[in-house]
């Protein structure tokens, strides 16, 4: 129980629960034939689904290739794009393109993209067009997952930065934790640049050096009553090695092991969001206004 918290706690809370209770307005891109559906996502979060056909079925029409480019230098910005196909490119900044416009018109909020299905059929990722979107400052989770989305909510309401949805990928010999994935938003890190996807080896998926060395890890239990939180430190980070997803970092838990982190994580994907001295007293705020118990591991 947090007792009088500070008035700025309440308003990062009130921030959250906002954020959070109006996701029924979260946009759920489907491919069409695909049956794959979440069947753990909360009554309470109403959701909308639709097709991907119109999205990828886009003509490369003058202003739509105009708006497709203008993407792309955007995305020029912050990554290194030397040395990348630009067809494919232009193709990838399509998605982007597309999610912007749909919660421009639409009035989402949030999106959960359901990529492998996508991935098989256009033989495309949407990495770039998550890790843009994430950017921009809209949750955007991919492998249609709602817990981290309500986590990457949580960290624009808190922080004021993205998240990064990161997979466990082992420990190393020293008891470091590993993750990795292929979508990180570049206000996260430096040097990023485009390789091919991990799994499928398609294009493409983003790769970051972590600009922070503090982070916090966050995951939602199962039954969404419960968020798991663990402080560490950055060791190295970036495409460490090519047997893992592109972004990689090493990091130090502390007293708590890698063999201790994997059992008693509530789930594969974990929510990287940067460290600021308020964050802690500012996450048992937000799980006291929103009623979910909040455990702090380390």
């Amino acid at each position: 129980m947090v007792n009088n918290p500070p008035v700025y706690l309440y308003k990062r809370a009130c921030a959250t629960q906002a954020l959070t209770r109006s996701m029924h307005r979260v946009y759920i891109p489907r491919v069409p034939g695909s049956h794959q559906r979440s069947l753990l996502f909360p009554r309470r979060f109403l959701y909308k689904k639709s097709g991907l056909s119109g999205l990828c079925s886009l003509k490369r029409t003058r202003p739509f290739a105009f708006c497709a480019r203008v993407r792309a230098a955007c995305c020029n910005r912050y990554i290194d794009l030397i040395g990348v196909d630009k067809d494919i490119l232009y193709d990838a900044v399509r998605v982007y393109y597309a999610l912007r416009k749909l919660v421009i018109d639409k009035g989402f909020n949030a999106i959960s993209f359901e990529c492998f299905p996508f991935i098989v059929k256009y033989r495309l990722t949407p990495c770039l067009a998550v890790a843009m979107m994430n950017n921009d400052g809209i949750p955007t989770a991919c492998e249609n997952d709602f817990y981290s989305l309500a986590i990457l909510a949580v960290s624009f309401a808190l922080t004021g930065k993205p998240g990064w949805i990161a997979n466990p990928s082992g420990f190393t010999s020293e008891g470091y934790v590993r993750l990795a994935h292929c979508t990180i938003a570049p206000l996260l890190g430096g040097d990023c640049y485009l390789v091919p996807h991990f799994e499928t080896g398609n294009p493409y998926a983003v790769t970051c050096r972590l600009s922070h060395d503090k982070v916090v890890l966050l995951r939602l239990s199962l039954d969404y009553r419960r968020i798991n939180a663990y402080k560490a430190k950055v060791v190295e980070s970036g495409l460490l090695e090519p047997g893992y997803c592109r972004t990689q970092a090493i990091l130090d838990l502390g007293p708590m092991n890698g063999i201790r982190f994997l059992e008693t994580a509530a789930g594969n994907h974990h929510v990287v969001i940067p460290w600021n001295p308020g964050l802690i007293e500012s996450l048992k705020t937000m799980a006291w206004w929103l009623g979910w118990d909040l455990k702090i591991y380390n």
